[in-house]
This record gives C-alpha cells, structure tokens and sequence, in this order.
C-alpha cells in the first residue's frame, strides 16, 4: 500500500533510512541523519538485518491471524450498513433521488469498487489491518531507533481483538484508520526531511487528511491541524516568515475535496456541510443532561427521555427515538438534525 506512493530513486532512500542508526552527535536532531546518501541502501548490517526480520515477521504474523479470523468469523453486517450500502449504490448510478445526507463517500465507494461483495471488501480491511500494522511499526521505528518497540507497538495493533473484528465489520472503522495512519506517516516524512521536500509530499498529505475526513466527518479538523503544524514547521526553517507556496499545495487539496462535498449535500439538500448527521451526533454527546432542554423543544426532550428510561443508556438512544420524534413532529431527517442541534 505505501510502496505505491513514491517513486523508485523515493522509496530506496526510504528503505535506507529506516534502517539507519543516528550518531551521538544527531541524537537531539534525528531529522539531520533522514535522507542523506552517503551510504548504499542495502549494505549488510547487523541494524539492517534486525530491521527487516523483525518487518517480516510482523507481516507473517499479522497474515496468519487474519487468516484463523476468515476460517471462524464471517464478514458482518450492523444497522449502520445499510446506509453506507445505499449511498454506494446511489454514487454508482449517479441516482440521489431519496439522498438524506447522512453518509460521506469515501466508504461507500469502497464498497462501490468492491461490487457491494463483503468478503471482497473484508479482504480489502484486512490488508488496511496489515499496512496498519506496518505503518505503526515504521513510524515507531523512526522515533526511537530500535527494533524492539517497533515490533511490539506494530503487533499490539493485530493482536487487538476488536481490531481485528472490525476488519471483519462493513463499517468505517478499519478504512479510516488506514487513511489516518498514512497521513500521520506522510506527516512524519515531511517533518524528518531536511532535504528533498517537494511539492508533491504536501499535496499528498493535504488530499490522504481530506479523505480521511471524508471517511468519518469527525476528523475534519484533521486538515487544519497539520496546517499549523506545517506553518510553524516551515516558518522555523524558511528565511521568510512561511513558505507558503508550501502550505499552498497542502491547503488545495482539502480545499477542493471538503468544499466540493460540500457542495453537493448544498445542491441535493440546501444544506452546506460535510453530513446531516450533527444534531444526531451532539445528542448523543448530551443525552445525559437531556432533562435541561428548553420548552420548546419539549416534545424532543419528552421523547428522547422516555426512549433512555427504558433503554438504561444514551448510547445510540437518538436512533432508537429517532423515528418517533419523525413521526410526532412531521421533520424530515434534515430537519430534525437542524432541531437537535
């Protein structure tokens, strides 16, 4: 999956990298030892050796747990499956009629690519789960120089059960995680990189947090923060106050895929956002303090309180009360996000 997204002349000098040990003198600046050429990539070493069986066996090891996973427990379906279903099936035929806006398109798609086939797209999770698992133990690797936590914090991931069940879930949860997991390592590589920063590793970045956002909304703050990071990262080695041509190439992404879906939701449904789901969403967040809602939102609160009471919880109790509080006040799902919020 990361092999894919650099060059050839890119991805040796990355191999080599990985494997390098800084010197006493580098050891409060490890950026100053990334991506230097003075020594071949795949000369013997002892560090090198390490490196790459401890990668492999990662690999193996994650393999063959995915492996005993298929053989007991099948590809699942949850409630939240149907509507990442239907909006799959909406962006194939470019058909929106009885689109609510709920699901953003980056699943959907997936599942779309995957021909709605889930143990195609359990296969695809599970290689996300293994690049995961990778990507945890180069970004580890990077920070501190030794095999040994790289190795642990890599395999923790694969050793997760409910990692690995979620692999096995028609939900969001592998996929974004993938997309989070890579942005943060393209993030580390720009950071690392005192030298052969391009254009194109900005622009990478910006898109994979857009995506990421795309997958779940939650993480639309994702674009921003690497923004200030970037602009203080490139304010402390430029000249000038910012390079901003930098943060240009980071920023057009975002820009361009956040906006643009945006605008969709705004020409299907008058509404300019990410996803309808927010009022939704808070409401879960302050179900336990429902009882202080104002009286004009009374029969919301009445409805909302009756449905937690026999329930004992607020987790996902809004969706439970959802259909309800639909039919009692005549709100389209639109609008009864809009109430809630």
């Amino acid at each position: 999956m990361i092999v894919t997204l650099f060059d050839s002349k890119e991805l040796k000098g990355i191999v080599r990298d990985l494997t390098r040990v800084p010197s006493k003198d580098s050891k409060h600046s490890a950026s100053a030892e990334i991506l230097r050429d003075e020594r071949n990539a795949f000369e013997k070493r002892p560090t090198e050796h390490r490196f790459w069986m401890a990668l492999v066996g990662l690999v193996l090891l994650c393999v063959l747990l995915r492996l005993a996973l298929i053989l007991i427990y099948p590809a699942v379906e949850f409630d939240d499956t149907g509507g990442y279903r239907l909006l799959a099936w909406q962006l194939t035929n470019l058909n929106f009629s009885g689109y609510e806006g709920f699901r953003t398109p980056v699943y959907p798609l997936l599942l779309a690519v995957c021909g709605l086939n889930w143990n195609l797209v359990r296969l695809v999770q599970f290689l996300f789960g293994i690049t995961i698992s990778v990507m945890l133990f180069i970004l580890t690797y990077w920070r501190t120089w030794s095999v040994i936590p790289a190795l642990f914090v890599g395999a923790l991931y694969s050793l997760s059960l409910n990692e690995l069940f979620f692999e096995s879930s028609i939900l969001t949860e592998s996929t974004c995680t993938f997309f989070l997991l890579l942005s943060l390592i393209l993030f580390a590589r720009i950071d690392l990189s005192e030298i052969c920063r391009k254009p194109k590793d900005h622009a990478l970045l910006g898109t994979i947090a857009a995506i990421t956002a795309l997958c779940r909304p939650i993480f639309f703050y994702l674009s921003l923060l690497y923004f200030g990071f970037l602009a203080l990262h490139e304010g402390a080695r430029s000249r000038r106050l910012l390079d901003w041509r930098a943060l240009g190439y980071f920023a057009a992404p975002p820009i361009v895929l956040l906006l643009g879906w945006c605008m969709v939701n705004q020409l299907a449904l008058g509404y300019f956002g990410l996803n309808t789901r927010t009022g939704y969403n808070l409401t879960n967040l302050s179900g336990t303090f429902m009882e202080l809602a104002p009286k004009k939102y009374s029969r919301i609160r009445d409805i909302y309180l009756e449905f937690r009471t026999n329930r004992g919880t607020t987790e996902d109790t809004i969706w439970k009360a959802e259909e309800q509080m639909r039919r009692d006040l005549k709100l389209s799902p639109l609008h009864l996000s809009e109430q809630l919020s």
